[in-house]
């Protein structure tokens, strides 16, 4: 059955595709239906916020409006299709530009035509911040300091999240721009290149992937707020106990595994850690206690003396110890970069770094399970978690996925 959904893969792309090809060519020169200017624009930082119209406007996405806002950033809204007239009241309180298009290409597609569409204005803008709804702003300091690192960089590029799957490249959800990368004729060159078919893995591929290979061809430095060395600098500052604490955190998957690997069950401080992860310094068939217990002796004194002594610095124990910890640090942080760092490391980031974005589809990745994403959040309002968990659950699970469903799952077309 895999090998039929193998083979099955790039016809249904190219007869996707060809299906939308009028589409995509008829947007070459982007169009818009409408073009409001609400207000007017109080400072030369500027945000270009996608949004679906056919989905409801939920409150996160006008506490990141009204957070820009405050912050003198002015927000250009473009909608994917013509918005519902009570939540255009709600937009217009919040925004600074509406524009409304046609659903071509999504996410990507908006980005493009905004792009394009604003610098044949020409806009004066000193930055431009990115952002999508696909995913959750949790309100509150941790993205009130997100968004400040965005708008007040002084690198030409920053992104939220990196993604190492396929090739190294920042996440398109959230990130930013100088105004000279924005105005930069051969990024330029990118987005009239690219097409914006409704597909994701080309989305990913020929979008997100295409842009940061460009940007670093260029010579941009790019910057990353919730990047691994960050995390790990987090980690290697915290003692081996706190870590392990951390696995809670992990994606459910990772989690079992990891703790069928474990023994459970009350220990000294550090003794679980050099036990289970002190595998490089141990003899070979000898058992973890002995490492322990030759560690707190010299060559002179007799076992039973040196057992009542403290472990003096740099002995045996003091170093597996270490060993241990960065052991563990290399398996968490292996994991979460072994791809999408803003899915795996979700749990991981919000608990230690504060990280507000939610990606919708983490249940329905099966990446988390609900009441794993609810107990992440718990430091979050009620009405918040609330919300954030509604949009996670709405998108359901992959638990007896059946025919195309399972096939568009499988190849990441959905």
């Amino acid at each position: 059955m895999k090998i039929f959904r193998d083979l099955g893969y790039w016809p249904y792309v190219s007869l996707k595709k060809l299906r939308q090809s009028p589409r995509v060519i008829a947007d070459r020169n982007p169009k818009f239906m409408a073009d409001e200017v609400v207000r007017p624009a109080s400072s030369d930082k500027y945000a270009i916020v996608v949004s679906y119209s056919g989905a409801s406007l939920t409150e996160d996405f006008v506490d990141l409006l009204r957070n820009l806002r405050n912050r003198s950033i002015n927000a250009i809204l473009v909608c994917n299709g013509r918005p519902r007239e009570e939540s255009l009241v709600r937009l217009r309180a919040e925004a600074h530009r509406i524009l409304v298009r046609r659903n071509i290409g999504r996410d990507m597609g908006a980005y493009r035509a905004a792009t394009l569409y604003l610098n044949a204005a020409p806009l004066a803008a000193s930055r431009i911040l990115y952002f999508n709804d696909s995913v959750v702003y949790l309100a509150g300091p941790g993205l009130d300091r997100t968004i400040a690192a965005m708008a007040d960089s002084a690198y030409p590029v920053v992104g939220t999240f990196e993604n190492h799957e396929f090739h190294h490249h920042i996440g398109s959800y959230a990130f930013s721009v100088s105004g000279t990368v924005f105005r930069d004729p051969k990024v330029l060159a990118f987005w009239r290149r690219y097409r914006p078919y409704d597909i994701r893995p080309h989305a990913i591929r020929q979008g997100e992937i295409a842009m940061s290979r460009r940007l670093k061809k260029l010579g941009y430095p790019i910057d990353v707020i919730y990047s691994a060395d960050r995390l790990g600098q987090r980690l290697h500052q915290m003692e081996g106990a706190q870590i392990l604490d951390l696995v809670k955190y992990m994606p459910t998957a990772w989690r079992s595994i990891f703790l069928d690997r474990v023994r459970m069950g009350p220990l000294g401080p550090g003794e679980r850690l050099t036990e289970e992860f002190s595998q490089p310094l141990r003899r070979s068939g000898e058992p973890a206690r002995r490492v322990l217990a030759l560690s707190a002796v010299g060559p002179s004194r007799p076992r039973v003396e040196a057992a009542a002594q403290p472990a003096p610095v740099g002995s045996l124990a003091t170093m597996t110890e270490e060993m241990a910890k960065i052991a563990l640090i290399d398996l968490m942080l292996g994991e979460i970069t072994r791809g999408s760092q803003v899915h795996i490391g979700f749990g991981v980031y919000h608990v230690l770094m504060g990280a507000p974005l939610v990606k919708k589809d983490l249940l329905q990745r099966g990446i988390y399970v609900e009441h794993d994403a609810n107990f992440i959040l718990r430091d979050v309002s009620d009405d918040s978690r609330a919300v954030a968990m509604r949009q996670l659950i709405n998108r359901g699970r992959p638990i007896a996925i059946h025919g195309m469903k399972r096939f568009l799952v499988h190849h990441g077309l959905e």
